[in-house]
């Protein structure tokens, strides 16, 4: 989404754009959910299936926002 506003202004300098500016100009913050890497793939692929505005399953070591992340689950993963 962040990438697609920036299309309509000049010139987009990715290397010079920090992560922290993406996510904090982010509208659709509920869009993802962090999980614990222990999570069932059955469980996972429930979550994706019945929550439509979910487009990333972040996994981390205990699903905590402070960890960092080890993978990515996307719809099209499944």
């Amino acid at each position: 989404m962040w990438l697609a506003n920036q299309l309509e202004d000049e010139t987009i300098y990715l290397k010079k754009t920090m992560v922290e500016e993406i996510v904090l100009e982010d509208t659709r913050k509920n869009n993802y959910l962090f999980i614990k890497k222990n999570m069932s793939v059955e469980i996972a692929a429930d979550l994706l299936k019945n929550d439509r505005r979910l487009d990333a399953l972040l996994i981390t070591e205990n699903g905590k926002v402070s960890e960092s992340p080890l993978g990515i689950i996307t719809p099209s993963d499944l």
